[in-house]
């Protein structure tokens, strides 16, 4: 049975009138039925659509029980729809519909409504005006789920489908869905990685590239004054620079202040170099009138301080960083020859100070076109220059040192060539003699 025409002088549906009637798909009452008794339609899994005149006072126990596939409920009895606190008030007409449309003549909606539906707009069915109200899950709600989706089965007991939406997943890559608890295996780099994009930076996977987020982030310049790089995503910028105030000054020194970051500089007084000695005479960076006699002079010691990229002066006596630039690297020599079984290192020196950086250089083809498989070849050669003061020390593992040759430089530090085995050191000696003869010359 597939469709039923309920007369209009009809008052009562029988209990279990319906029930099991797999085939049956709508249930339209006219006005003028009284009473649903219990399991009417009870496990009738193809009714979709039933509609509740304003006539109907009474849902008896289980009476759209296991009605898997009910997603439209038409209400227009103002009792059936107060009574719905609970789906055992009305027969569990209300346990799982994804929509109700409520008639005009409803004023009072029970809570199983009211805590699962969410009010929309007016719709129109058969001539007559209802407000439709849609399924909401909770935010509690206990997710089901495969591979594509995620649902919500009624807790009725019929297992009915209450949503069902696609895995809410912010890229291909991301690892979990963001509503259910459903992993795809995917995984990112955790922390990720910022990579720049206009306006900003976005974070991203660092081993596959991919964007992890839609949202743009500000660049950290830090000091903003005098911010070169992002601390985050290492763009670069062209830094402002610090916006001085007023140069304030006593009798021997100057000193101002940034009105953006706060950062502030001093330095004693600097006259011109032919400025008369007797009487006063203007600081050339600040104008102050100074006499001579105040103006400190700089004494630095033999060597210069330095780190990774810069070096500089400091004075003696008042502790002044003076000069700071970046080093001058030289071209670099060969401080250890590679081989098939490991790496070499190439040396590079500062040409004004004691600083130097050691790169490092592939092995050596093993003849095949690749590289060697890490074990030793009797041929391989091992061969250090080493330099004493510039960071590179004299060898210490006993007599291999025996053999060596020591050069005096011009400022007192020592020059190691240390010759070991093998066609490589001729090259690396006259690395060595190249680098004494530079050192020599600089020196007068």
């Amino acid at each position: 049975m597939t469709e039923v025409v309920f007369s209009k002088g009809l008052r009562t549906i029988g209990r279990s009138a319906f029930a099991h009637c797999d085939s049956l798909t709508e249930a339209y009452f006219h006005d003028g039925l009284n009473t649903i008794e219990g399991d009417a339609f009870f496990s009738c899994n193809a009714l979709s659509l039933v509609r509740i005149p304003a006539s109907v006072t009474e849902i008896g126990t289980d009476a759209f029980k296991s009605c898997s596939e009910l997603t439209t409920v038409v209400v227009e009895s103002p009792t059936i729809a107060k009574a719905a606190t609970d789906p055992d008030a009305v027969g569990k007409l209300f346990c799982h519909p994804i929509s109700i449309l409520v008639g005009r003549s409803v004023t009072v909606l029970g809570a199983q409504i009211k805590s699962h539906y969410t009010a929309g707009k007016t719709v129109t069915e058969n001539g007559i005006s209802y407000t439709k109200y849609t399924y909401q899950p909770s935010a509690d709600a206990e997710w089901y789920y495969d591979e594509a989706h995620h649902f919500l089965l009624c807790e009725s007991g019929c297992d009915a489908t209450l949503a069902s939406q696609a895995h809410v997943l912010e890229s291909a890559r991301d690892d979990g869905c963001n509503v259910c608890a459903y992993e795809t295996g995917a995984s990112h780099s955790d922390p990720p990685i910022y990579v720049p994009v206009n306006g900003g930076h976005q974070a991203a996977c660092e081993y596959c590239g991919e964007k992890l987020s839609s949202k743009v982030e500000a660049h950290d310049w830090g000091d903003t004054c005098r911010g070169e790089e992002c601390y985050d995503c290492y763009a670069t910028r062209e830094a402002p620079g610090h916006r001085w105030g007023e140069w304030q000054s006593d009798a021997w020194e100057h000193y101002r202040e940034c009105e953006g970051c706060g950062w502030s500089e001093k330095s004693y007084h600097v006259l011109a170099e032919d400025a008369d000695p007797t009487v006063d005479n203007p600081c050339v960076v600040c104008g102050t009138m100074v006499l001579t006699d105040y103006v400190h002079t700089h004494t630095f010691g033999s060597r210069m301080k330095y780190d990774e990229q810069y070096h500089w002066q400091v004075c003696n006596s008042s502790n002044e960083i003076v000069d700071r630039e970046e080093h001058h690297w030289n071209e670099g020599f060969l401080t250890l020859a590679p081989t098939t079984s490991r790496e070499g290192e190439r040396t590079f020196l500062c040409s004004d100070c004691d600083a130097l950086r050691i790169e490092s250089v592939p092995r050596l083809s093993n003849g095949s076109g690749t590289e060697g498989d890490g074990s030793e070849d009797p041929s391989d050669v091992t061969t250090s220059v080493v330099i004493n003061g510039g960071a590179v020390q004299s060898p210490q593992n006993g007599s291999d040192a025996l053999d060596s040759e020591t050069e005096p430089s011009p400022d007192g530090q020592s020059i190691w060539i240390v010759p070991l085995v093998g066609g490589g050191a001729l090259l690396l000696l006259g690395a060595a003699v190249f680098l004494i003869i530079k050192k020599k010359k600089k020196a007068g």
